[in-house]
């Protein structure tokens, strides 16, 4: 509508504004023949309030637009004003050989647009799946590992091995190319599972085995109930074979 609206043919014939721009009062005093090159309802001149720079901004606003045409001598400073004749030229119009007609000369000026990079923003892969109870973590947003891609081939899906989840603080599932290229490899993330390390047997000592180490066994011979402490006293906890038998005693 901004670029419609600054036609010279809308500006000063199909629409004109109250006081007359100074452009339609200049082109009103061009010979009849280059009045009609400009106002006539065909014609694609177009009549920037504000010069060159206006020209420069409307040809910025469509894409299309491939460089302008700017007629110079098109009154830019008539009576002291800043505005300017000329023309928004496509992609097949890029050496500015069209004529305006009315100026004197041409100049033409080429838009150039940076390159916008590839998806600046990264690449990502959103998965849905219908039975979503059963693996309710595989739907969602994956991000592209940059570190899976190999270095020349960043931009080709099928070479980026790798893709994480985000924007999920219980799910942290990875999908990842199968490398014989048949499909999508699902992998779900699972807490560690804490393993609680089984309690310590008590100690207990075993009394009748420390009575037969000590041949404390036998009609005539006296078995010693007590015979762990008896031991700890005269030092046989110091032996290995009598502390292992004796761990309760020997282990205080």
């Amino acid at each position: 509508e901004v670029v419609r609206s600054s036609q010279c043919f809308y500006k000063c014939t199909a629409s004109p504004s109250d006081p007359v721009d100074p452009i339609c009062t200049y082109i009103a005093s061009l010979a009849a023949n280059k009045r009609e090159l400009i106002l006539t309802s065909g014609s694609n001149a177009v009549c920037a309030t504000g010069g060159l720079a206006e020209l420069q901004r409307l040809c910025s606003l469509v894409d299309e637009c491939a460089g302008i045409t700017h007629a110079k001598n098109s009154g830019d400073t008539q009576g002291g004003n800043n505005f300017a004749i000329g023309y928004l030229n496509g992609p097949a119009c890029t050496t500015g050989s069209q004529n305006s007609g009315f100026g004197q000369t041409n100049d033409y000026y080429r838009k150039d647009v940076a390159a916008t990079p590839s998806c600046p923003l990264g690449v990502a892969v959103e998965v849905e799946y219908a039975n979503a109870p059963t693996y309710a973590c595989l739907e969602g947003l994956y991000e592209r590992t940059a570190s899976s891609c190999p270095p020349a081939e960043t931009g080709v899906d099928a070479a980026c091995t790798q893709y994480d989840q985000i924007g999920s603080s219980t799910c942290k599932s990875r999908i990842s190319w199968d490398a014989g290229g048949c499909g999508w490899v699902y992998a779900e993330w699972t807490a560690d599972a804490v393993v609680t390390p089984p309690s310590d047997t008590p100690c207990v000592d075993n009394v009748n085995a420390a009575n037969a180490a000590l041949h404390q066994t036998g009609a005539n011979i006296d078995f010693d109930p007590a015979v762990c402490t008896s031991g700890q006293t005269v030092g046989y906890c110091n032996n290995v074979m009598f502390s292992m038998m004796c761990a309760a005693t020997c282990s205080q």
